[in-house]
């Protein structure tokens, strides 16, 4: 019976503890642009009408990062914080909205999220001993960069330009783990991570193009992952 005992109280404590790890999955991005001004990639000149305002992405790709975090268990729930970095090299060129205006020339977009990075609580409940069922929310930020380019190039005017900005969001998930021993935790999870929209400006110059008729856009994007996840357990 005290075998028995100290067993149980060892048992209790084994998702406890400063853990690291790393993950790899698949992710999908999606990302939308609308143009807040008249500019040379949304209309004929500086005083023309708008012909265009959106242009939308979607792309997906490998992702992978690592991660570290705290557990801390009472009876059958896990409370944790964790801090991530995923690379998802999410990155798509497209043709603008708008193709009229330096015919034959075209004019190409492309928006890019290399990084991700998210700081979360969880909350798992133990449907066994080693199976462990959570839910996470928390902060999630990126860094997006925008650009666009025109092909062949438009001399004297520089039409090509890039912008980069951190968005800041958050982001909700949930996963699956198992306690493989005292040391090693597999599992799987899904996040869903919402960037807030936030405005661009890309600098272009040339003939009538002053201040006012900069490349100026609203950004948002949405990512999501799904993910096979490695934990260690160092401490």
């Amino acid at each position: 019976m005290l075998l028995s005992g100290h067993a149980a109280i060892a048992n209790c404590n084994d998702w406890t503890g400063l853990y690291v790890g790393g993950q790899v999955g698949r992710g999908w991005e999606s990302s939308h642009w609308k143009y807040l001004n008249v500019n040379p990639y949304n209309s004929d000149g500086p005083n023309e009408p708008i012909l265009g305002t959106a242009n939308k992405f979607h792309r997906s790709n490998v992702v992978g990062g690592g991660q570290i975090g705290f557990n801390y268990q009472w009876d059958w729930v896990v409370a944790s914080l964790e801090a991530a970095c995923t690379s998802g090299g999410f990155s798509e060129k497209k043709l603008n909205v708008v193709q009229s205006i330096f015919a034959p020339s075209q004019e190409i977009i492309k928006t890019a999220i290399p990084v991700f990075a998210m700081g979360v609580g969880r909350i798992g409940f133990l449907v066994h001993s080693d199976w462990m069922l959570y839910g996470k929310g928390g902060y999630a930020g990126a860094k997006v960069k925008t650009s666009g380019q025109t092909f062949p190039p438009v001399p004297p005017l520089v039409l090509d330009w890039n912008t980069s900005k951190w968005h800041n969001g958050w982001v909700a998930g949930a996963g699956l783990e198992y306690r493989v021993n005292r040391v090693i935790i597999v599992g799987v999870e899904y996040n869903y991570i919402s960037l807030t929209k936030t405005t661009h400006v890309g600098a272009v110059s040339g003939g009538n193009i002053g201040p006012a008729n900069q490349i100026r856009h609203s950004v948002d994007a949405k990512v999501q992952t799904a993910v096979f996840g490695v934990n260690f357990i160092i401490w």
